[in-house]
Formats: structure tokens, C-alpha cells, sequence
């Protein structure tokens, strides 16, 4: 029994061991996020994480330690040597797939700002399309899986647990009853009532510290669970819910209601530009350099919205958010969600079609990708041009798809053939890793991030966009908007905290002069683009307890929610809610009614909270 004990230990051990390195490379290759923690806290989540660890090793070592215990008689003897292979070879693949889960987090968190979840497997078409070049530019990865699995051959190798003779069956009935009870509450988590998950993880009010806790391989496996959301209750009846969601904050409606002419009848190109942070413009900042030398001007004769944020970190949830005025404040993107099939979007593309407008969604990427093809038919788009309908395949980047500036024309084409009026989305590609570029823009600066130049050679496709653009008939009669999808790497101090890693460019601007040029500085967000295209239309909608038109005079918003931490921004506060739903709320004001004010913005993000949730397990946000 001792003997059992000892090689079992021992083997958790080594194996708790290989996930603390796992942990200590997420550490170290995404430190940018962690650097201003203090050590405390850091060691803190190492410690915590060991829970997790446990939990994964022991379903490592749970096919070995199964085959442990069958009986060894002459019959089943050459049976057994065949199960204690294959129960090695599971046992390996295991772990190997943790590693991979954990390796893949080391990339892949500084795009998505969170632990790998289910819903990855969503893109595998495309991760598999681009396994060539991901090796090449994560070759560091490469080398630790070859690392690991050396390390994996040694690890089995040295596991004696199989080759055990117990001196009794009291032995093995001890032995078998301290496996049962060890393995049981390892994978259980502990005594505490639920079993663990990822809620477990949410020990301090900061996701990224959560995510230090987490191990990539918990967390995919049972993100599974995130599909079904949870019906909140903080408030009794669907009418105090709306109450509160309705009533204006005190010193926060500043703004006047912006006036523009009626643009019925107006074209519509919604330009969606790949990782395009806020930082990376001159425009209205304080920043070292500029990467956007023509979105600037452009935006000083546009209608710029200072404050804008998106509503997600990623690509995929932009669209919905855009277009339908719906955000992503669950774990899952939207589209891949069980709740996307129960929803009948109010979606704008729809709208408009309905209205005898042409609508066409553009990206150059492979049709299918990011679930681009399926969110423009849920959303009303009647066409959708992708990689396959591209006509000139020489222009394929070798990743993603075609270049910017090569598809921004063909664009230009396609809209000049349509009948009008139009309303078009245009999602860029250049600005995603690996930041390819053509061969005849490679003189564009260089900055210190490896996206800086590709962010300079989409501001020049946005150019050749808009010189090309101007000799076209229907320009003037068309308004474009422009904004980015998410951002990326930030070199700008001011964008790195929580809400700052958020702020997309927002620019409205119209070929024929018929909107002043002014900066907004009311806080905006993705889902509010819908109902304020609209409002410019002068088409009747839906109340929105989300969103609102940028036009009116209603204070500014933006809703946000990152590892189950929830947070919304207001012109004049910033509310934050943690998964124990402990709120704080930030001001620089002084105000006037201090505790009614605080109340007020507390039940604000728990009615947003309950409202979101409750709208889409019922199938409706009316």
C-alpha cells in the first residue's frame, strides 16, 4: 500500500510540476498583462491554480491508475498487458492535448483576452488553413511541444504505478479505496458544494488574474457548460427591470441632440477595419506616432466619435454588434451560440432590404471563415462576397485572403454595379496576424509593435479606397462609416487598462459634405452604429435598453463584460460588476445626490445584466 502511495504522489507530482511550467510560460509570454501586479498577487494565482492542475493530472493518470487494479490471474494476464498499453496511450494523449490547449493560450490570449474556450473549435477550418504559417511565426511553440513531448516519453517511462504487487488483497483494497478518495476529490475540486469550474477561477475582481489561475485545458473542456446562460434575479417584475434601465442618470445627460439632414435614400458603406485600435491614431490623442496618416484627416472632416468602444475582443461578435445593436456579454460568440438559432434579429441590413436597398456583405477572407457568410445571411445581407467570389486569385496573400488595397477596388466595382441605393459592410483583412503586406507597400514605417506597418498599409488601402471611390457616380450620394473591429497590440499607455484595450475609431463621414465636421466626446459603442444610421435615414425603430442613437441627446454608454466580469462606461462614471456581483463605480465628479446616484448606477448594471440574459433565453429583446 505505501509503495502504491509513494509512486502515486510521486507521479501527481510530476505531472503538477509540467502544468506549473505551462503556467509560468502563459506568465511570462503575456507579462504585459501582469506587470503592474503586485508579486503577491501573482503567487497568489500560482497557488490557486494548483486546484486546477490537480484536477487535470488526475484525469491524466486515470486510465494507468484504473488498469492498476484489475485482477492478474493467468487468464486475463496477456488481456491486461494489452489494457495497460492502451491506457498509456490515452493517458498520453491527454496530456498532450493540455499541452496543446496551454501552448495555443500563450498566443492566442493576447488577441482574446481570455482563457481557450469551446467555442474555438468554431475556426478550426481556418487555423488548420494557416497551421504553415503559424508554425513559422509561433516557432517558439513549436519548439516547446517537441519539448514536451521528450519530456512526456521520460514522464511515462518512469511511472511504476502498473508494475505494483500488492502483499494482500487488504492491500489492494486500501490502495484501491486511497485512489478512489484522492482521484475523487482531486477531479471534484475539493468539499466545497459544486464541483469545480471556471466560476472557481474568479477569485480576484480582474479577469486576468482569473486567467492566471485557469489552466487552457479546464477551461476548454468545460466552457461547454457556458452555452446556457443564467436567469438572473435582482429584480422581481419585468416592469421595475425597465423602470431602471430607463431612467437617466443625474450629471451624466451633457450632450445635445447633434443635427445632420435627412440622408434618406443615402448609399451606405460600413468599412469594418481588421485590430484597429484607437491608439494607433493622431487624431484627437496624445500619441508618439501616428500609423493612420489618412483616417486622421479623414476623421477631422468627419463626424468622430473620441470615446468609441466595441463590444467584444474579437472579430466574429463585430458584425452582430454593429448591425443587429446586439453585444456579446457572454462567454461564446453569439453566432455559435444555441441563443443565435431563438432570435429574430431587428437587424439593419434586413431593414433596408425590405426597403429596396441592394446590401452586400465584402471579405476577402475564405468564405466561412470567422462564420462572416452565416452572420451576413442572419443579419439580412442578400449577398455575400467572400475569397470564392474574388475573381483575380493571384492577389491571395497566402494566409487569410486578398490584400487589402486589391480587394478595396474590386469592392468598388462591385458597388458601382449595384443598383442603388446600396448599403455595404467591408471587413479588411491586412491587419491580422501575420501582418502580411505586398511586396510594393513594403517601404511603409516600421513601428515597435509587428503591427504597425500593416496597420500603415491598411490607412493607405483606406486611401486608394476613397481616391477611387470619388470618381464614382454614386459617391456623393453615400455615407460611409468607418470603425474597427477590436483591438490588438497597443503600444500607448492610455489604451492598455480594461477599457482602454476597447476603443475602436468611430468616423461618419459623407461623400457630399452634408455632415459637419465635429469630435464627440460621448461615450459610444458598437451596437449604437444601427440606430444611429437609422436615425440619419429617418427610419422608425425599435426602443433599444442597450443601445441608442448617437444623434439624441441621451448620455453616452458602453456595455462590456470579460470573464464574467461586467462593466459599463458611462460619459461622466465607470461601473464595474464581479462575478460575486460586488459593484464599484469611478468618478471624477463631485455628486450632488451621492447615495441615490450610487444606487441608481448599481441597479443600472445589474438590470443590464439581468435584462441581457433574460431577453436571450426567452428569444427576444422587445
Amino acid at each position: 500500500m505505501f509503495e502504491f502511495i509513494k509512486n502515486y504522489v510521486l507521479t501527481i507530482f510530476k505531472i503538477l510540476l509540467i502544468h506549473l511550467i505551462f503556467r509560468f510560460l502563459f506568465f511570462i509570454h503575456n507579462y504585459s498583462f501582469y506587470q503592474d501586479y503586485l508579486s503577491k498577487n501573482i503567487l497568489e494565482c500560482f497557488v490557486h491554480g494548483l486546484r486546477f492542475d490537480l484536477h487535470t493530472s488526475s484525469f491524466v493518470l486515470l486510465p494507468i491508475l484504473l488498469i492498476t487494479f484489475v485482477p492478474e490471474n493467468k487468464t486475463i494476464l496477456k488481456f491486461k498487458l494489452f489494457l495497460i498499453k492502451c491506457s498509456f496511450f490515452l493517458s498520453f494523449v491527454v496530456l498532450f492535448v493540455a499541452t496543446i490547449c496551454n501552448f495555443i493560450d500563450i498566443a492566442y490570449y493576447k488577441f482574446n483576452g481570455r482563457r481557450l474556450t469551446y467555442d474555438l473549435l468554431a475556426n478550426t477550418s481556418d487555423a488548420f488553413d494557416q497551421v504553415g504559417q503559424l508554425s513559422f511565426h509561433y516557432w517558439y511553440l513549436v519548439l516547446y511541444t517537441v519539448f514536451s513531448i521528450i519530456l512526456y516519453l521520460l514522464l511515462f517511462r518512469s511511472i511504476r504505478l502498473h508494475k505494483i504487487n500488492f502483499t494482500s488483497k487488504i492491500s489492494k483494497f486500501g490502495s484501491f479505496f486511497i485512489f478512489i478518495l484522492i482521484s475523487g476529490l482531486s477531479i471534484r475540486g475539493g468539499l466545497q458544494r459544486k464541483p469545480l469550474f471556471l466560476t472557481h477561477s474568479y477569485i480576484f475582481p480582474d479577469s486576468h488574474l482569473n486567467s492566471l489561475i485557469l489552466n487552457s485545458f479546464f477551461s476548454f473542456v468545460r466552457s461547454n457548460d457556458l452555452e446556457t446562460l443564467e436567469e438572473k434575479k435582482y429584480f422581481d417584475s419585468p416592469e421595475d427591470l425597465l423602470t431602471i434601465l430607463d431612467k437617466k442618470i443625474p450629471q451624466n445627460e451633457i450632450n445635445e441632440k447633434i443635427e445632420i439632414p435627412d440622408l434618406s435614400g443615402s448609399n451606405i458603406v460600413v468599412l469594418i477595419l481588421e485590430s484597429f485600435s484607437t491608439s494607433y491614431m493622431a487624431f484627437e490623442n496624445k500619441v508618439k506616432t501616428s500609423y493612420t496618416p489618412f483616417l486622421d484627416k479623414l476623421a477631422s472632416q468627419s463626424l468622430y466619435f473620441k470615446y468609441h468602444y466595441a463590444n467584444g475582443r474579437r472579430s466574429i461578435d463585430a458584425p452582430i454588434a454593429i448591425f443587429a445593436g446586439v453585444p456579446n456579454l457572454m462567454e461564446q460568440s453569439y453566432i455559435t451560440s444555441k441563443y443565435s438559432s431563438k432570435i429574430k434579429l431587428n437587424a439593419l441590413p434586413k431593414m433596408l432590404l425590405d426597403r429596396n436597398y441592394e446590401t452586400a456583405f465584402f471579405h476577402g477572407g475564405k468564405n466561412g471563415t470567422m462564420f462572416f457568410d452565416t452572420s451576413a445571411k442572419l443579419l439580412g445581407f442578400r449577398n455575400y462576397f467572400g475569397l470564392n467570389e474574388y475573381p483575380h486569385k493571384g492577389d491571395f496573400d497566402g494566409n487569410w485572403g486578398i490584400y487589402d488595397d486589391k480587394y478595396f477596388l474590386y469592392c468598388i466595382d462591385m458597388l458601382s454595379s449595384f443598383k442603388k441605393p446600396f448599403f455595404a459592410s467591408i471587413f479588411s483583412l491586412s491587419s491580422h496576424n501575420p501582418y502580411r503586406i505586398p511586396r510594393e507597400f513594403k517601404d511603409l514605417p516600421h513601428g515597435p509593435l509587428p503591427i504597425h506597418q500593416s496597420i500603415r498599409y491598411a490607412d493607405k488601402s483606406l486611401e486608394i479606397f476613397f481616391q477611387e471611390a470619388k470618381k464614382r457616380t454614386w459617391y456623393k450620394n453615400t455615407l460611409f462609416v468607418i470603425t474597427g473591429d477590436h483591438s490588438e497590440d497597443i503600444e500607448e499607455e492610455e489604451f492598455k487598462d480594461q477599457q482602454g484595450i476597447y476603443r475602436v475609431p468611430l468616423v461618419f463621414f459623407h461623400g457630399g459634405e452634408k455632415i459637419q465636421a465635429q469630435t464627440i466626446r460621448k461615450v459610444a459603442q458598437h451596437t449604437d452604429i444601427k440606430y444611429t444610421i437609422a436615425d440619419m435615414l429617418n427610419l422608425p425603430l425599435e426602443k433599444s435598453y442597450l443601445s441608442n442613437s448617437l444623434l439624441s441627446a441621451v448620455g453616452g454608454k458602453a456595455i462590456n463584460q470579460q470573464g464574467n466580469n461586467w462593466w459599463i462606461m458611462y460619459d461622466n462614471f465607470l461601473v464595474k460588476k464581479d462575478p460575486n456581483d460586488k459593484v464599484n463605480l469611478s468618478t471624477g465628479l463631485k455628486l450632488i445626490d451621492e447615495s441615490s446616484t450610487k444606487d441608481l448606477l448599481k441597479n443600472k448594471i445589474l438590470a443590464t445584466h439581468q435584462y441581457y440574459n433574460s431577453s436571450l433565453i426567452k428569444g427576444s429583446f422587445r
